[in-house]
């Protein structure tokens, strides 16, 4: 049903997104959440996307992925992108947020925080809404990701 709806990056159309979940063990787990094209975590499958990631071995923070026209930027707090670093832990609820503005700027929002802007997206795309989470690893095991909300907004571009 999500990706029957239209989600655009048209013109000063509005999208905002944002979901409510909880990490248990983080050990060996990818997770991804936010408006992509396919279903997928890795971020080169997506020419266009606006989303947070995380993965163990690549770093213990959300990573912010943003990517225009197949040009893909993945700012970790630190960086010199002007991200803020937010450490993914154990056993945490996460209220994370995309909010794209008139001029196509993705802002990424955790608990409420402003923690990186992004550039312009690729006008008129229609994106798709997902939340993922999958093992790593050779001896990955059953991972656990609780999805307690999601929600999704647009104000149409007049």
């Amino acid at each position: 049903a999500w990706a029957q709806t239209v989600w655009p990056t048209t013109g000063t159309a509005q999208v905002v997104w944002q979901c409510l979940i909880g990490t248990k063990t983080i050990v060996k787990t990818e997770i991804w959440a936010g408006l992509k094209l396919t279903n997928t975590p890795a971020t080169a499958t997506d020419d266009n996307q606006v989303h947070f990631r995380f993965l163990a071995s690549e770093s213990a923070n959300w990573i912010y992925v943003s990517s225009r026209a197949g040009v893909d930027v993945a700012a970790i707090g630190g960086t010199t992108t002007g991200a803020k670093a937010v450490a993914v832990a154990d056993e945490t609820k996460w209220h994370l947020m995309i909010a794209i503005d008139e001029n196509r700027l993705p802002h990424f929002f955790i608990n409420g925080r402003l923690v990186y802007t992004g550039a312009a997206l690729t006008t008129a795309i229609n994106l798709i809404p997902y939340i993922g989470v999958k093992a790593t690893g050779a001896s990955a095991g059953a991972v656990v990701l609780n999805a307690y909300a999601t929600a999704i907004s647009r104000i149409p571009a007049l």
